[in-house]
């Protein structure tokens, strides 16, 4: 994933060493510990989705250059596929254990949960001496199980830039769409210009955006919302990937999406985007 380098001094690269070199002391089985395992596996994930030619095949069913993050998703199957292969190399019982506790970690976080459980209870039952492995794995299971489609959506009270609370409630009768996002990652810029057209197609009677910003610093999250001029409430919870809501959701990384019902149950988990899915997701629930 490419970065905007921004007024924060953000630095890919730089962040990308300090998570990895952060995972060789961190204690692995702790949700806390994920932001390093998740840079781990997307490192992973984009080797082999180079390597294997996948990127091109999804590219061409799709007659266009898709986002990576688009790639991953709707190749993820073949992906895991090739992972396993290179697993079942692993001679040693243990080391093999924890090369899949990773793959099934990454499963439960990127697929349905009902597709992700066959393997996590599979491997339940085949490495039930390594304890450590499986109550990681099952705890991460029931978090998030805790945001998956139809279960309650997590509320919030966040401030907007003239200092007015806003709540998950207050919006609750229509679809909402949680982007989170910063000034400094590109693949959230790029998908304002279609989420613009789109929020201005539907009724706000029927559908919100509520943008709530990662952004550590303040002013810098002022100027941003100037420069872009998004037309949808603009919030603010500073403290990076820290920010509450951001965790409370489960967040590993920007951009995230988040669809909320009226009911205010979660619809869809960060399985959309605008310039891929959005509009059609979005009138299939509406019409219905």
């Amino acid at each position: 994933m490419e970065y905007r380098l921004g007024k924060t001094g953000f630095e890919a690269d730089l962040e990308r060493t300090r998570i990895l070199e952060q995972a060789k002391t961190d204690d692995f089985f702790t949700l806390e510990s994920l932001e390093s395992q998740r840079a781990g596996i997307r490192d992973v994930t984009h080797y082999y989705a180079r390597t294997f030619g996948i990127y091109d095949s999804v590219n061409n069913v799709y007659g266009k250059d898709l986002a990576e993050y688009d790639i991953k998703r709707l190749a993820y199957e073949e992906l895991n596929e090739k992972r396993l292969e290179v697993i079942e190399y692993i001679e040693d019982r243990k080391a093999k254990a924890y090369a899949k506790m990773f793959l099934v970690a990454e499963r439960i976080g990127e697929v349905e949960l009902s597709k992700a459980e066959p393997s996590y209870r599979s491997y339940l039952e085949e490495y039930a001496e390594f304890t450590e492995y499986t109550e990681f794995l099952t705890y991460f299971y029931d978090e998030i199980k805790s945001v998956s489609p139809g279960e309650p959506a997590k509320s919030f009270a966040l401030k907007d830039k003239e200092g007015n609370t806003h709540t998950l409630e207050d919006y609750k009768g229509k679809y909402v769409l949680l982007d989170f996002w910063a000034g400094w990652c590109q693949p959230c810029l790029d998908e304002f210009p279609v989420m613009r057209d789109i929020y201005n197609d539907f009724s706000r009677e029927d559908f919100e955006i509520i943008g709530i910003s990662t952004e550590i610093d303040k002013d810098v999250w002022r100027a941003d919302i100037e420069k872009f001029e998004n037309p949808w409430p603009q919030l603010y919870g500073g403290n990076g990937f820290d920010q509450e809501t951001f965790k409370a959701y489960k967040g590993g990384g920007i951009p995230f999406y988040i669809l909320i019902d009226p009911d205010g149950n979660i619809a869809r988990y960060n399985d959309i985007r605008a310039t891929f899915n959005l509009r059609e997701v979005l009138n299939e629930l509406i019409d219905e």
